[in-house]
């Protein structure tokens, strides 16, 4: 679909799609941001709409911008660019 456009992943391991399993990962994105930019990320989305939100409504802005500030790459949630 993206000729010359390689994407790559980083998971956060979510275990459960709950408050619980949320907590066990919401502190590990900027982390997993910061190894996508070690392995050549020119740019870092964070994917799953309820993860986002489960903070409130301005988590998907305060977790673009942790992200963009650790690895200096342009970061959005799919919610928020």
């Amino acid at each position: 679909m993206y000729p010359g456009i390689d994407f790559i992943a980083q998971g956060l391991a979510l275990s459960s799609v709950d408050k619980a399993g949320y907590d066990q990962v919401i502190d590990h994105v900027v982390a997993a941001a910061q190894k996508l930019a070690d392995r050549g990320a020119r740019a870092v989305s964070l994917m799953g709409m309820s993860l986002r939100f489960y903070r409130g409504p301005e988590c998907p802005a305060a977790m673009a911008a942790l992200m963009r500030a650790s690895t200096v790459l342009p970061c959005a949630t799919t919610c928020l660019s």
